[in-house]
């Protein structure tokens, strides 16, 4: 027969020595998952902040654009007025100059 090993071997030893390990592994495992579930956790609570800003700036510009149109159309409206008004002005002079101009010529147009 072949020499016996110099070092018994010991199954006792052996399973408490993988259990242990086991239980490490098991252990780490349940801590990396932990951590892994805090970091998604983290990322979506970031996501949402990020989400909820983006969405108050948005309304913040749709505030200042529809507060700029509402400007805008104000000072449209007073050009058309103030359009209407030039118009409405040069109609009359148009029509007191013409008349005027006939009442010029009717007094001409009774000396001759």
């Amino acid at each position: 027969m072949a020499a016996a090993t110099s070092v018994p071997f010991d199954t006792y030893l052996f399973a408490q020595n993988l259990k242990s390990k086991e239980i490490a592994h098991r252990h780490m495992r349940e801590v990396i998952e932990r951590d892994f579930s805090n970091l998604k956790n983290d990322i979506r609570m970031t996501e949402k902040l990020d989400l909820d800003k983006v969405r108050t700036e948005l309304a913040k510009v749709e505030r200042e654009f529809l507060l700029q149109k509402k400007t805008d159309e104000e000072t449209l409206n007073s050009l058309h007025i103030a359009n209407e008004k030039l118009e409405k002005r040069i109609l009359q002079y148009t029509v007191a100059f013409s008349g005027t101009f006939c009442l010029v010529l009717a007094r001409v147009a009774a000396f001759f």
